[in-house]
């Protein structure tokens, strides 16, 4: 590793600062760390070099961290540290959190690594002479460099798994999408082609089986786009959003065998928005009212255009109101709601919801639900008539 000091320095005297101990010592305290290291399971198959990792260089920035003198308000090892850019910046911490990740290390022993490097540094430091006064804050110095560099390679580490996780989602629902996509369309020529009502009414359900699928591979593409890459891309052009809900409306009715969307309509609805992400957005609203909602009641769609900026569309339904925990992470990803019916089998990811407030946030719009035992549960979403102009706004006045 770069910046290795080779063999020992002389015993320490009184005066011998932690930062001169760890400078002279580091090979000697990685060389115990590293042994407690080789017993981690996830460790077994790893060469020397990238046992040790970045250990030795996390111990040299952190001499460097005590010979600048911080303290519990000086800023992280990353920022304090790095003498390049700081596009570049990252410490040996955030290096060896990734590092880990790749290693197949799990978290708990990525920070048993770190437990374990304080163990070492302290025991060997406690084996020279005695220490003065001065030489104590010394240790509170080097406990707030180690475990901010541990808070770094655990971020780090996080990060990455995350990432890793949206990227495996996302490949996943592309990779399918292709062979989904011919079952569909075999299951309709077979059913155009049926010879009796049994397969046609076989057909029919691989069709309806073939679509909710899709429409989850779907929702899995945008979910891993919205939180690797920010809001979701739209392209609004002049729509009409009467008509979109009337397309959408037709076809969860067809799907559910059901005609219980009921639209309400008043004033302009007209609009530049993203037509295929507005009917994604009302699908996805209207599916989780109909599963949702008492199944004998109808499920009430408001479009309301009677704002000169905006229009107002909500989705009703009666039945057990979202409980009161539920309704603060109901539009996070993989939230499923509670219901005081049975579930339905095919109620998805819990991804539905995520999607309809993405889709709102890249319209520059709001989304809101209100429910209760009296009234049921109305999603509502307010958007800007014209929403190129304020996805615009909203870059130039962020937050």
């Amino acid at each position: 590793m770069n910046g290795r000091v080779h063999g020992h320095a002389a015993p320490e005297s009184q005066s011998t600062s932690l930062a001169a101990f760890l400078q002279a010592r580091r090979d000697e305290i990685v060389d115990d760390w590293q042994r407690f290291a080789e017993q981690i399971p996830a460790a077994v198959s790893l060469s020397r070099e990238k046992l040790r990792g970045h250990v030795e260089q996390t111990l040299s920035e952190v001499v460097q961290y005590l010979d600048a003198g911080a303290d519990d308000h000086a800023p992280a090892l990353s920022s304090r540290l790095a003498d390049h850019s700081a596009a570049d910046a990252e410490s040996a911490a955030q290096v060896h959190g990734s590092q880990r990740v790749d290693d197949g290390f799990p978290l708990d022993d990525l920070i048993a690594e770190y437990r374990a490097l304080r163990r070492c540094v302290l025991r060997h430091w406690r084996d020279t002479a005695q220490h003065h006064v001065a030489q104590l804050d010394d240790l509170v110095r080097f406990d707030i460099a180690l475990d901010r560099a541990l808070g770094e390679s655990v971020s780090r580490y996080m990060a990455r798994v995350n990432r890793s996780r949206e990227l495996f989602l996302g490949i996943l629902g592309h990779d399918m999408r292709s062979p989904l996509g011919a079952i569909r369309m075999s299951a309709q020529v077979l059913l155009e082609s049926a010879s009796g009502p049994a397969q046609a009414a076989a057909a029919q359900r691989v069709l309806r089986s073939s679509e909710r699928l899709l429409r989850i591979l779907g929702d899995l593409l945008d979910a891993a786009q919205a939180r690797l890459g920010g809001a979701l891309p739209v392209t609004p052009t002049d729509a009409d959003l009467d008509e979109i809900a009337r397309q959408i409306a037709d076809e969860m009715n067809s799907l559910y065998r059901s005609d219980r969307i009921r639209i309400d309509r008043a004033g302009a609805l007209r609009g530049r928005w993203d037509p295929a992400r507005l009917a994604q957005l009302l699908s996805n609203l209207l599916e989780n009212a109909i599963k949702y909602g008492d199944q004998g009641t109808p499920v009430a769609l408001s479009l309301d255009g009677t704002a000169r900026e905006s229009v107002r569309l909500d989705v009703h339904n009666q039945g057990p109101p979202i409980p009161l925990p539920d309704s603060a992470v109901v539009f996070d990803p993989l939230v499923r709601l509670a219901s005081g019916r049975e579930r339905q089998p095919d109620q998805g990811l819990g991804l539905g919801l995520y999607i309809a407030r993405a889709i709102v946030d890249a319209h520059g719009g709001t989304i809101a639900v209100e429910s209760s035992a009296g009234h049921g549960t109305v999603f509502r979403v307010v958007l800007p008539r014209d929403a190129s102009r304020a996805r615009v706004e909203s870059r130039r006045h962020p937050g």
